[in-house]
């Protein structure tokens, strides 16, 4: 549920205020006789306002249809009404303040060391690619000898079925076991 705030009102309220306090001032010269005024403004101004109230009803009714205020916002006719906190609240306050600062202190020590881990990381993050460089380079020199080597013995053996020589073997020679 939302409650109306009569702004409309407070506006006019305190533009009577300011233009009785400007009167005054322009008026009197004295201290006592603006003391004495400023007394009597209030009666005045109530005089005012029950004078333009039917004026202001129908402000208060506009006010209710394009402003609202919710239940939970403490409106200054409200200030009257706030709870008064004994001892024991006020310790619950600062024991639970107290928690929330630790718990700050903690996390901020976890934030620090999450950072510089990071950075750790960050730095291998460099040698890893590097590393990753060279490895790429070593498997293409490899497969370049690999190919080189490919073609060598392509070549070699294409050679030697040329001149039709054949490659001897040497024969096995069947174990016949220990000579004694």
């Amino acid at each position: 549920m939302h409650t109306s705030f009569r702004l409309g009102r407070c506006f006019v309220e305190k533009c009577v205020d300011i233009l009785l306090d400007n009167i005054i001032k322009r008026l009197v010269n004295s201290e006592k006789s603006i003391n004495l005024l400023a007394k009597e403004k209030d009666c005045v101004i109530k005089s005012i306002l029950k004078s333009m109230e039917s004026y202001l009803s129908k402000i208060d009714d506009f006010d209710s249809k394009l402003f609202s205020v919710p239940e939970y916002v403490l409106l200054p006719r409200d200030w009257d009404h706030m709870k008064e906190n004994t001892e024991r609240d006020e310790e619950e306050q600062e024991q639970k303040v107290q928690e929330l600062k630790q718990k700050f202190l903690q996390n901020s020590f976890m934030l620090a060391s999450l950072k510089l881990e990071n950075a750790k990381y960050d730095a291998l993050k460099d040698i890893y690619a590097d590393e990753m460089g060279a490895q790429d380079e070593l498997k293409q020199m490899l497969h370049k000898h690999d190919n080189e080597i490919s073609c060598e013995l392509i070549q070699t053996i294409k050679t030697m079925l040329g001149k039709k020589t054949m490659i001897n073997m040497p024969e096995e020679i069947p174990n016949e076991g220990p000579n004694i």
